[in-house]
This record gives C-alpha cells, structure tokens and sequence, in this order.
C-alpha cells in the first residue's frame, strides 16, 4: 500500500466522519511521520515508517502564508473541549494501550520465536477488539507473507 492510498483512504474517512473538518481536496492533507518528516506518497507505507511508528497529518492551506493545521483523529469522538477534554482524550488512548499491552507482547514473542499460527491468533483476536489496530494488522500482513501467502497479506496492508 502506498503513501497516497493511505492518504486517500484518511481523507475518505476524514470526509465521512467529521466533514467540516476535513480539507476540501486530499491534496490538502500532508502524511508526516513522528519526527516531522513528510512522506513521499510513491513509497510504501511499510518502507516509510518504521514498524510502530506513528502517522501524524496537517492541512496544507491554499495560501502558503497560512501555517498547517494539525488534522483532527479520523476516528468518531464525543466532542472535547480544552485541557480536560485532551486529558480524556490521553487518557482513552492510554487506556487502549495498557488494555492489549499484554496481548501485543504475547504476540511480538510468538513472532520473534518464529510460532506464526500463534501470532496470528492473539493478532486476530486484537482486531476483532479493535478492527483499525495499525500495528496487528500489519503484523498480520507480516505473517501472511512470511508463511509465502502474499495474496492474503494484502488485505491487511489496505
């Protein structure tokens, strides 16, 4: 999956789920990853980042005197207003993360001792948790292609 099909699928949801929010064109929205760095949109959205690492997008303005804003989470929320709204916020997707903590770490060491079918398991049960979970299904994409099933690790790389 490339950079672009990646935007497009975040504008896509973007526009569904918060339109107006969203930029009028997909041009207007600019993938980064954590360190800042824009992503060319022709590499592969596993050759740009690295495994865990984060996808940040800003809108890019018409008039290039106006600073990007920082785009809004293309995942449906109640409103949050200020600091207590970002602490909730915070504190949601701390949650997330403490909750599969122990299931993520299963399945990493499953992986690294080469134990796919198991790997597979705990990844599948943490999507059917949380469908949108980045590093599962890329991991499970990993898996299709280690065990020489390419076709089937496409679909989770889209």
């Amino acid at each position: 999956r490339t950079v672009r099909s990646l935007r497009a699928s975040f504008w896509t949801a973007l526009r569904a789920h918060a339109p107006s929010c969203a930029p009028e064109a997909e041009g207007q929205l600019m993938l980064h990853n954590a360190s800042g760095e824009p992503l060319r949109l022709d590499e592969s959205v596993h050759a740009a980042l690295a495994d865990g690492d984060d996808v940040f997008a800003t809108f890019v303005a018409d008039d290039a005197n106006r600073t990007p804003s920082p785009a809004p989470s293309a995942v449906p929320t109640a409103p949050l207003k200020g600091a207590a709204g970002r602490q909730k916020e915070k504190s949601a997707d701390a949650q997330l993360k403490e909750e599969i903590a122990p299931y993520s770490e299963a399945a990493e060491k499953a992986w690294k001792e080469r134990q796919y079918a198991r790997a597979k398991l705990i990844h599948l049960e943490l999507i059917g948790l949380h469908p949108t979970l980045a590093p599962s299904l890329r991991r499970l994409g990993d898996i299709e292609l280690a065990a020489g099933r390419p076709a089937s690790a496409i679909k989770f790389y889209h």
